[in-house]
């Protein structure tokens, strides 16, 4: 009896099936990880951002050897430009207690609240740290864009000042938060949040809408 050794194989359309189902699974595979490291990239970019501003506090708090104001300063290299720029500072604190007739209270003032005065007082200590894939796309208090925005702390409690398009702001109210957007070089699609609320003090890191 003689036995059938012939064995069937592979058509070459079947082949070619299964070479793209692979090429597909591994498309989506290689897209869904490029785009968790860009969320990733950008949350750890604003968690470091949260982390940069905290230390100015506590750095303003504690102190060194003498009392000094700490702060960031985000601004527009000119109007037109998409991307902001952002410097750490400190200026010195000269700690003037001065009477609020009005609340009739004292008041600690220290450091200045002219912006011509702050521009000229100011002293650099280094940039804003950021990665350089990442860049400052946007500060906005509610819907106005701002030009520019100093976040400064205050000794002895580490109070919140603020300049705002290079004018000082005495008050705060309830609704005022400031909106830092981040978001990858060359592209809109994808940006994550610093969110200050000035009254509070409180930073988050959130989602843009």
């Amino acid at each position: 009896m003689i036995e059938n050794s012939k064995k069937k194989g592979f058509t070459l359309i079947e082949l070619l099936i299964v070479i793209g189902i692979i090429m597909m699974i591994s498309s989506i595979g290689v897209n869904g990880y490029i785009s968790y490291r860009r969320e990733s990239m950008l949350f750890f970019a604003v968690d470091s951002a949260v982390a940069q501003i905290k230390e100015l506090r506590d750095k303003t708090i504690h102190g060194e050897d003498e009392a000094l104001c700490y702060g960031i300063y985000f601004k527009k290299d000119n109007v037109e430009d998409a991307k902001y720029t952002a410097e750490i500072f400190k200026e010195k604190y000269v700690g003037k207690k001065v009477w609020n007739a009005i609340d009739r209270i004292w008041e600690y003032k220290g450091c200045s609240e002219d912006m011509t005065d702050f521009s000229l007082a100011e002293e650099k200590t280094r940039d804003f740290e950021i990665d350089s894939s990442i860049d400052i796309k946007a500060v906005l208090k509610g819907e106005i864009s701002l030009n520019s925005f100093v976040l400064r702390f205050l000794p002895p409690e580490g109070d919140i000042s603020v300049f705002e398009d290079d004018i000082y702001q005495s008050e705060f109210v309830t609704q005022d938060k400031i909106e830092i957007q981040f978001g990858l070089s060359g592209t809109t699609r994808l940006q994550r949040s610093l969110r200050i609320d000035l009254q509070n003090g409180q930073f988050e890191n959130i989602l843009s809408e």
